[in-house]
């Protein structure tokens, strides 16, 4: 529960009491929605999804080139200098800091296309993109 600073603890109680069946309801489908979802083990072969659409992830060595992430032809291409122990959790930065980059540029775009709209909004609004989990 996010709560300001000052609220009192009283208060915070009964406003979750109040919504209490909400919360189980919320709970109970979240956890149905769990049976579907396959953990992500980024290895070659495995799908990834990017802007509604399934692309397989390839992971490649290539010792002279830099680790990079890139989407070519219905791929998401995710290149390594070597291949250690390791190699799941670099893909996995690699492919989240992808995920991180392409939202933020997205987001933004969306806001410049918005904004003129939004007349009483002055100059870009900041914000951040944050892993969910």
């Amino acid at each position: 529960v996010s709560t300001p600073e000052d609220a009192e603890l009283e208060d915070i109680h009964q406003a979750v009491m109040k919504r209490a069946k909400w919360i189980y309801d919320a709970l109970k489908e979240f956890r149905g929605h769990l049976e579907y979802v396959q953990a992500k083990h980024y290895v070659s072969g495995e799908m990834q999804f990017y802007l509604g659409r399934r692309y397989v992830l390839k992971v490649v060595e290539d010792a002279d080139a830099l680790p990079t992430v890139k989407m070519t032809r219905g791929k998401l291409l995710v290149t390594l200098t070597r291949f250690n122990d390791d190699k799941a959790a670099m893909v996995k930065a690699l492919v989240r800091n992808w995920y991180m980059v392409r939202a933020q540029r997205i987001f933004h775009e969306r806001l410049s296309e918005l904004l003129p709209q939004a007349t009483w909004v002055d100059g870009i609004p900041s914000f951040r993109v944050l892993p969910m989990t």
